[in-house]
């Protein structure tokens, strides 16, 4: 799915509650101020839906890849160790950030080069 640029954008799910707080922290975050969109879920019959199930992240050009990575890595390191969310990129890929291994980098400048990758087309 592309938006309107023509742009595919980076989908990220876990717990609606981090979510929320995911959303708030990337929002403060001048590099990606407008480029973090939130998806509520179809709620069923009788139920009330979560407030989000997963948020859209249109990178583009300038340094944006670089903005988001940085941001998702220094949020971990502010939240509980029981964490997990999902990033799944353009081309299917999807990458597990668990709390209690996601503070080692490597997982971080993997995330990175991938993002970075899909954005050259390489």
């Amino acid at each position: 799915m592309s938006n309107q640029n023509g742009q595919s954008p980076i989908k990220i799910t876990g717990a609606p509650d981090d979510l929320v707080h995911l959303l708030d922290w990337f929002r403060r975050d001048e590099a990606l101020r407008g480029r973090v969109q939130s998806q509520a879920p179809q709620a069923s019959d009788g139920h009330m839906g979560d407030l989000y199930d997963v948020l859209m992240v249109t990178l583009g050009a300038g340094g944006a890849a670089t903005a988001l990575v940085n941001s998702l890595r220094i949020w971990f390191t502010t939240r509980h160790a029981e964490l997990t969310l999902t990033v799944t990129l353009p081309d299917g890929t999807e990458i597990l950030l668990d709390g209690k291994r996601v503070k080692q980098d490597e997982t971080f400048v993997s995330l990175q080069k991938m993002i970075e990758t899909l954005g050259t087309g390489q």
